[in-house]
């Protein structure tokens, strides 16, 4: 093999040194190509062939995963003869990144099959050229047709930019409904924190007191009601008035017995007594003899507090607001007046207003509460509230959020990314991708909008390459009065 590579290169040198059709002042006419893999893009240049004659193959790669230009590797460029003979070129280092350019020429007129070869340490892919031909003279070559120009964007600016191609195909975009959205608590999970009884926050006892934003446990404690010399409701009153009630309803029936107090009066006791119980025994158990724990009735975070340390309190003051946040809701507001069955919703898609963040829900990861029967009085729009699954919490109370609502099983369509759609004045356009530096711009008509994707009709077919990233970059360079891409490499 390194032998022939040495024959390949000296009929290289030699040929050089004889006359060629360009030398003569003619020139062959230049001949682009461009292939797609699922790996890679090949943009090839070069001239015409004619018998014995040099030409150089002017070969930019690109990878499909990132659109960057190959930087390390080899090319092998393989010519199969419609007799038989093979002529290989290898070209081991690139001209500069994305780009090599083997020279070779090609001893016999005629059809051949030519394979390009690349491979690197990471990557092997390959392109075939089935109907290759080698003209037995400059005369022989047929003009080419002018096939109108296009857009010009060069290999080496695609690569310097943010920039990517996507196939146009057919996928299921569903029907949608855009809507304004506000996360709230989910009102189940939702508990306000009331004092029990009265007395005071006492700084020395509270210095751990539960803040805004923290996490509690169900049972967790929340702050301390210590005794107030002014409180008449205090935890050891309470238990007080309690073992009083006790003793005398153990008195009464003790005289009941004996006939020295009325039925009425034992009934009297009786029912203090019960009373005096009950409310004892709902807080029995938690209080020390003069402290008195708040506890969190639920798992979930701290939404407010209102009080502050050394202040009075009375029993039913209300002192902190606890949420779980495993579900919240979604309280939307729609103008739409369609008859849309909200209870057959496919999916959500929430984004941010900035739409930086997105967050998609699949049916079962949300529920309906109320499906549009009530009205917002302030803007007399619709009120949709959603109950969605938030156990990762990427939802906060507050929280404002566009939402599309996704109201049928959708169809199959041509579609493109959304990014790929330019607004200019005179409507909707998108660039496709004709070969590897021309472009064409094409007006569409679009459709529904589903997760990231839209429906389009216009002048091209399912296959066809959409500028995907960098669509505005090819707009400007539409602009150009350069059309067309003349480089030298």
């Amino acid at each position: 093999m390194n032998n022939y590579r040495q024959i390949i290169v000296l009929a290289l040198a030699l040929s050089a040194c004889a006359p060629t059709a360009e030398s003569e002042g003619n020139e062959a006419p230049g001949i682009a190509i461009t292939q797609w893999t699922a790996k890679m893009e090949i943009f090839m240049e070069y001239p015409a062939m004619v018998m014995n004659v040099p030409g150089k193959f002017v070969i930019h790669l690109t990878r499909l995963g990132d659109f960057e230009p190959v930087r390390t590797g080899q090319v092998t460029l393989q010519f199969t003869h419609e007799k038989g003979q093979v002529t290989t070129v290898v070209q081991e280092e690139l001209l500069r990144e994305g780009i090599f350019n083997p020279v070779t020429a090609l001893p016999e007129a005629g059809a051949y099959t030519f394979t390009i070869a690349y491979q690197s340490a990471d990557m092997a892919e390959s392109f075939v050229l089935p109907d290759f031909v080698v003209h037995p003279s400059l005369d022989s070559i047929a003009p080419e047709d002018d096939d109108g120009g296009g857009i010009g964007y060069l290999k080496e600016q695609q690569w310097k930019t943010d920039f990517a191609t996507t196939p146009i195909a057919a996928r299921t975009i569903r029907a949608s409904l855009r809507v304004s959205a506000t996360v709230r608590p989910d009102q189940r999970l939702l508990a306000k924190v009331m004092a029990p009884i009265d007395g005071i926050l006492t700084p020395s006892d509270n210095a751990r007191m539960a803040n805004p934003g923290q996490k509690v446990a169900k049972g967790e404690k929340l702050a301390t009601i210590g005794p107030s010399l002014s409180a008449s409701n205090t935890w050891a009153q309470r238990r007080m008035s309690y073992e009083h009630a006790e003793e005398e309803y153990q008195r009464a029936q003790r005289l009941s017995k004996k006939e020295a107090i009325s039925d009425r009066e034992l009934d009297n006791a009786r029912r203090k007594y019960l009373a005096e119980k009950g409310a004892f025994e709902k807080l029995s158990g938690l209080g020390t003899s003069d402290q008195f724990p708040i506890l969190s009735p639920i798992n979930g975070t701290v939404l407010s507090v209102n009080t502050v340390l050394g202040e009075e309190i009375k029993a039913g003051d209300h002192l902190f607001n606890i949420v779980g946040l495993d579900r919240v809701w979604l309280d939307c507001l729609y103008y739409d007046m369609s008859d849309v069955d909200f209870s057959k919703l496919s999916g959500l898609l929430l984004q941010s207003p900035d739409q930086s963040r997105q967050i998609i829900l699949l049916a079962g990861e949300f529920r309906i509460i109320d499906p549009g029967t009530t009205y917002d009085l302030q803007s007399g729009a619709r009120r949709l509230i959603i109950s969605v699954d938030n156990r990762l919490e990427a939802l906060k109370p507050g929280q404002r959020l566009i939402v599309d609502l996704f109201t049928s099983a959708g169809d199959s369509t041509l579609a493109v990314p959304v990014a790929a759609i330019i607004h200019e004045d005179e409507g909707k356009v998108v660039f496709i991708h004709s070969d590897g530096e021309t472009f064409r711009k094409v007006p569409v008509i679009t459709g529904a909008e589903d997760l990231g994707w839209i429906a389009v009709q216009g002048d091209f077919t399912a296959g066809d390459r959409v500028v995907s990233i960098g669509a505005y970059q090819v707009k400007l360079a539409s602009t150009s009065a350069a059309i067309g891409h003349p480089h030298a490499h």
